[in-house]
């Protein structure tokens, strides 16, 4: 996944589901590695973690960000959280 070089303009895009909380929607240049940080806070919190879905890395992928949360379906570590009651992994 990020085993290529990023030129400092492309990110990965990512959406992580924390199972009866909601869903974080973020940007990194090494999604594994940031995933492997939100788990383990996810489970220091008892939150289990679903789905996980990541792109390629893009160019667009900040604005791509802000256009998720401005949808006002996902929180980012901007700390805008919105939970949705009713989501499960």
């Amino acid at each position: 996944m990020s085993d290529q070089q990023l030129t400092k303009d492309e990110f990965h895009l990512y959406v992580l589901e924390l199972c009866g909380f909601g869903v974080k929607v973020g940007i990194s240049k090494n999604p594994q590695r940031r995933f492997a940080t939100l788990k383990k806070h996810a489970r220091d919190h008892g939150t289990p973690v679903g789905r996980i879905f990541v792109t390629h890395p893009h160019v667009e992928a900040r604005a791509n960000e802000r256009l998720l949360i401005a949808l006002g379906f996902f929180f980012s570590s901007r700390r805008r959280h919105t939970r949705l009651d009713g989501v499960t992994g």
